[in-house]
Order: structure tokens, then sequence, then C-alpha cells
């Protein structure tokens, strides 16, 4: 499974790039982000997720 969310958080962050974003990660108090993607000053938070099967996913 963790496989799966590693292929899908790199597509997301190329495609990201792609289409002119800057990209970091990021946290929230002791959870992370796993990217923000900024461009002309609009933020995009994004959380990569394969399938949300536990609370700790969903949160």
């Amino acid at each position: 499974m963790r496989d799966i969310n590693l292929v899908l958080e790199n597509i997301i962050y190329m495609e990201l790039l792609r289409r002119g974003w800057g990209v970091t990660v990021g946290r929230t108090g002791k959870r992370e982000i796993d990217f923000v993607a900024e461009k002309q000053g609009e933020k995009l938070y994004v959380q990569v997720a394969y399938l949300l099967a536990s609370p700790e996913t969903v949160r």
C-alpha cells in the first residue's frame, strides 16, 4: 500500500510542477502536509492518499 501512495505522491508532485506551482512540504503542528503549492500569491494544500481506511489518514 505504501508503494502506491509514493507513486501517487510523485505523480501529483510532477503535475504541480508542470503547471507552474512552487512546491514544498508543509507541517501543521505535529502533522505533515504532503505538499504546499504556491503560485501568484495563491496557496494550495494537498494531502495524497490512495485509501482513507484509518482515522489517522482522514484527520
